[in-house]
């Protein structure tokens, strides 16, 4: 590229591209104008916004369009400082027309055009000999000379090529330049040209010539003005997530959208801060408050305050340090300045648009929250934390210090350092977190008893006692707010350190709180590993036999980390969590009593112990609506919605799942927004509304944030299965350490995904395994249900009446329930549909119809659609297997009513199936009966084995067993009276049936 050219590209093009995010909207009226300027009316659109709003970048996005339908794009930048010569912003557009655009334009303009064009484009003295500009261009007849050249040779210009001319930042432009602008608006209307030209907000005075011309150019009737705003909240989202390559905690970007007011520029500005210091993923939101403006900003914030009165500025400089809001009074008492003259400073700033009125007489806010931070960031840092001491001493002399002010007070202590007590730091950190926590937000929590921790090492550092307070707090914090998984390592790690500082010191009670703590708030998993266990038993022998709170607590955690490790004991953590519930009660403890009913639910998650459930679930609940704690009616409601789904009543599962989100709007309980992501993809996937359920799965896939396989792998197999789609399904299914124990359900479903893609020595390995595992045996939990689904359906594939004989025998007592998996947020469907397929591969056909046909009406009752597809599949495929008298006919009926309840609700994946049986069971035709006496079934075996297809490729492509499949060519052998697969080949291949 020349060095001509590049300078005429727009400034970001130089830079590394940033996402482009939104401006939908807008783009869309930009194109409409391209259109009727490409159609031969020529339009001028005015895009009009703050700084940083992204006028540019937009203007970027629409050239790149006008370039690829064929336009040459002019663009011209204007000069912020005086010293650019005049129609600067032209000069550099037609610069680019000079080199890019078509040379048989200069021969068809007079040569007085020719020469006074030089005054715009100095450079085509070198392109057209025998020209000289003229002298001067003072008088008003070679000013409108210059307009009318200039027009006539973009209008030339664009009958060779569309034009596109872009002018930036005309707010800085010179007059002459606005001038030219004004005249083109009416020269190009018949014209294959569209001109766009950014700008701000003219800060001069309406009689300024600047705001004159841009006024009348908006009243021409092809002009448009087109107002950028800042982003939405979503459009924030979708910025940080492609820039940073991964989602942000919803805190962060609700901090991030509050600071920038969604202005793309200054989004970008401190995204790109953040991710550079490496800060996204763990920084507190309110880091983002503090973070220094970065030096674009406080640039691009500066140039406008230098037009101020330095008594303004200084007012301004000392309201930055309160904050956004300010009043007149606490100012007066920080700076000890006139009130008299403090008001007529903000006068000023009010009128420059720095700060706006507040709601309440003599209050103020800052228009923008970085114009506050640029203000802020140029104070010397000596200044600003003596400003913060006076903000806070001021705040305590005029009686601060309820509740909702402990951390105004917390924040100017602590930046007061190292002038302020940091023994006052400590105190008044705590209080703010103490009070954070109270309103569920855990994450300003976490913030301010980091603060408290760091002021206490300057002010105490020998007092491990409260240190160990202050870690749990923190620990118990970022629990909270962690992504709903249940894995914290950051707060383990608090934990940890106040479990040694707790057990150097001898404290029982904090050994204990800091070992519940350590386990976490999700108990499905054991997430602490061994150092879990090691630590729980150890707070119990500290606490001694009394009955105690702590003890309670302890045990309860206890019962569901060894039913964790070992699922086949039952009755030692049942026990353990009893006690705990006894304990509560002696206490009179609700919420303690609530926490062991919750472990004893957990260690009773088997299909043997619903009716225990289902009270212990039913007791939870009332605690919940008593106690109003929000991970207790976490555990309330997931309790609920497990039972009722274990039960068949899904109508309590949508009720819970709405309960649950209801409450969630106003927790904000992570671990219980990932809950009903999840249990409502569960719910709509076994309904078959599986747009509704692939939004959901999406999200749960968002929110789990974990080094462990996420636990809705295989919500999302089970999906894109339905839905045909298992080609986006990439990788391999994980399975987890011995540590979790949905590891069986993850297995049993990586070996279906096996099937699925042929993988069958590996999914046999996995099938095989499954099969001798002890705890698959019986019902060992809430997953064992999705673990003999999997089984059932892979006896078929691998013809195994004897593993169908075991699974049979191991799922009879749960003939009348649903399968279905907590966990893993997954239903199975009717148990019956699995015995059918046991039976099926037993030949047992009359008791796979029966059992079919009992899964059939329960899923049409429960309105579970896609299990009543699978149910009619093998009603029809049955039908055909045993072709007793009426089957073909009856079964001919119920593969129609699966291929079109399939197609009604979208699920691809077993269309080709229940096709395939529509296609052999129909009724017989002549043709395919008087070839050797051959079945229609026989002939589709036969025309396969004759294109070379092994057994079990033909199995699989008529959806049969292999046994089946031999049974069909032993009796094709001897209806053709020959004895091999070649013979039988070569008898299709001469009677032309392949």
């Amino acid at each position: 590229m020349s060095d001509v050219s590049r300078s005429s590209l727009p400034p970001s093009e130089l830079l590394i591209d940033a996402p482009f995010v939104g401006r939908e909207d807008e783009l869309r009226a930009l194109h409409a104008a391209l259109d009727r300027a490409l159609a031969g009316a020529g339009q001028l659109v005015l895009l009009v916004g703050e700084p940083g709003i992204g006028k540019t970048r937009t203007s970027e996005r629409l050239a790149s369009s006008a370039r690829e339908r064929g336009a040459l794009v002019l663009w011209g930048s204007c000069y912020e400082w005086d010293g650019a010569p005049a129609y600067w912003p032209w000069t550099q557009a037609l610069r680019t027309w000079l080199h890019h655009g078509d040379a048989e334009v200069r021969p068809a303009l007079p040569a007085d055009d020719l020469a006074i064009l030089m005054r715009v484009i100095p450079e085509i003295a070198s392109e057209t000999s025998g020209i000289a500009a003229p002298a001067s261009l003072d008088s008003n007849a070679h000013l409108f000379r210059l307009l009318t050249a200039t027009g006539a040779l973009i209008r030339n210009a664009a009958t060779h090529q569309p034009l596109l001319i872009v002018l930036d930042d005309v707010h800085w432009a010179d007059t002459p330049s606005l001038q030219l602008l004004r005249f083109l608006a009416q020269e190009i209307r018949d014209a294959r040209v569209l001109i766009v030209a950014t700008c701000r907000a003219i800060d001069r005075g309406r009689s300024h010539p600047q705001a004159m011309i841009l006024a009348d150019l908006v009243r021409e009737p092809n002009c448009r003005k087109i107002a950028l705003h800042g982003w939405r909240r979503d459009q924030v989202v979708q910025f940080v997530t492609l820039a940073t390559g991964r989602a942000q905690p919803p805190a962060l970007i609700d901090a991030l959208f509050d600071e920038t007011d969604g202005n793309p520029f200054f989004v970008g500005e401190v995204t790109r801060l953040l991710a550079a210091e490496g800060q996204f993923g763990s920084v507190p939101p309110d880091t983002v408050r503090r973070t220094r403006v970065p030096d674009g900003v406080r640039d691009a914030v500066r140039r406008r305050l230098d037009r101020l009165s330095p008594s303004c500025t200084h007012a301004l400089a000392a309201a930055s340090i309160i904050g956004r809001d300010f009043d007149v009074r606490l100012l007066e008492r920080t700076t000890g300045s006139d009130v008299m003259q403090l008001l007529a400073a903000l006068d000023e700033a009010v009128n420059a648009q720095f700060i706006v009125p507040g709601k309440m007489p003599d209050a103020f806010r800052f228009s923008h929250a970085l114009i506050q931070d640029a203000l802020y960031a140029e104070l010397p840092s000596a200044e600003r934390a003596q400003g913060h001491l006076a903000v806070g001493q001021a705040l305590e002399s005029r009686g601060a210090g309820h509740e909702t002010d402990w951390a105004i007070l917390a924040r100017h202590f602590s930046l007061a350092a190292p002038f302020s007590d940091q023994s006052k730091v400590c105190d008044y950190s705590t209080r703010a977190g103490d009070a954070a926590m109270l309103q569920f937000n855990w994450e300003a929590a976490a913030d301010h008893y980091r603060t408290a921790l760091t002021a206490l090492n300057l002010s105490d550092p020998g007092n491990d006692a409260h240190r160990c307070q202050l870690l749990i707090s923190l620990g118990e914090a970022l629990n909270r707010a962690g992504s709903g998984s249940g894995d914290v390592p950051e707060a383990r790690e608090q934990f940890a350190r106040a479990f040694a500082l707790a057990q150097a010191l001898g404290d029982a009670e904090q050994m204990a709180r800091a070992a519940v703590g350590y386990a976490g708030i999700n108990i499905i998993a054991a997430f602490g590993g061994p150092k879990q266990l090691e630590y729980l038993e150890a707070a119990l022998a500290a606490l001694g036999p009394e009955d105690h709170p702590l003890r309670s607590r302890v045990l309860s955690r206890l019962a569901v980390d060894r039913w964790n490790r070992d699922p086949t004991d039952r009755r030692g953590p049942r026990a353990l969590a009893t006690q705990a519930i006894e304990m509560a009660r002696r206490l009179n403890a609700p919420i303690l009593i609530a926490i062991g009913l919750w472990a004893r639910y957990f260690a009773s998650l088997s299909p043997a112990y619903l009716e225990e459930r289902e009270a212990d679930a039913a007791e939870l609940l009332a605690y919940a609506e008593h106690t109003q704690d929000p991970i207790i009616a976490a555990w309330a409601y997931i309790s609920q919605v497990v039972s009722c789904m274990d039960r068949g009543n899904l109508a309590g599962v949508e009720q819970m799942i709405a309960a649950m989100s209801e409450y969630n709007e106003r927790a904000h309980v992570p671990y219980l927004a990932l809950r009903n992501a999840a249990y409502q993809a569960m719910v709509d996937t076994a309904t078959g509304r599986y747009c509704e359920a692939e939004r959901y799965v999406d999200r749960a896939a968002e929110l789990w944030q974990s080094s462990s396989p996420s636990q809705y792998q295989c919500q999302q197999f089970l999906l894109y299965r339905d839905l045909g789609r298992l080609a986006e399904f990439s990788g391999e299914l994980r399975v987890p350490n011995h540590l979790y124990l949905w590891r069986f359900a993850a297995q049993a479903h990586r070996m279906a995904l096996a099937l699925e893609r042929g993988q069958l020595d590996l999914a046999r390995s996995d099938y095989q395994a499954l099969l001798a595992a002890d705890i698959v045996r019986e019902p060992f939990d809430n997953e064992w249900g999705g673990v003999v689904a999997r089984l059932a359906e892979a006896t078929a594939a691998f013809d195994d009446p004897q593993g169908a004989a075991l699974l049979s025998n191991w799922i009879a007592p749960y003939h009348d329930r649903l399968l279905a998996g907590s966990g893993l947020a997954m239903c199975h469907g009717p148990a019956a549909l699995y015995l059918g397929h046991l039976a099926a591969v037993q030949r047992a056909w009359d008791a796979a119809v029966a059992h079919y046909r009992h899964a059939l009406a329960m899923s049409e009752r429960l309105g579970l659609r896609p299990f009543a597809v699978r149910a009619l599949i093998g009603l029809a495929e049955v039908s055909m297997e045993r072709n007793a008298p009426g089957d073909r006919v009856a079964g001919y009926a119920f593969a129609l009513r699966a291929v079109a309840l399939a197609e009604s609700i979208g699920m691809a994946g077993l269309l080709p199936r229940a096709g395939a049986l529509c296609a052999a069971l129909a009724p017989l035709q002549p043709t395919a009966t008087s070839r050797a006496g051959l079945t229609s079934r026989e002939l589709d075996v036969l025309r396969l084995v004759a294109e070379g297809l092994s057994d079990a490729d033909v199995a699989r492509r008529l959806f049969l067993s292999r046994r089946t499949v031999n049974s069909h060519l032993t009796s094709i052998y001897a209806k053709l009276g020959v004895s091999s697969r070649t013979a039988a080949a070569h008898w299709a291949a001469e009677q032309k049936i392949v």
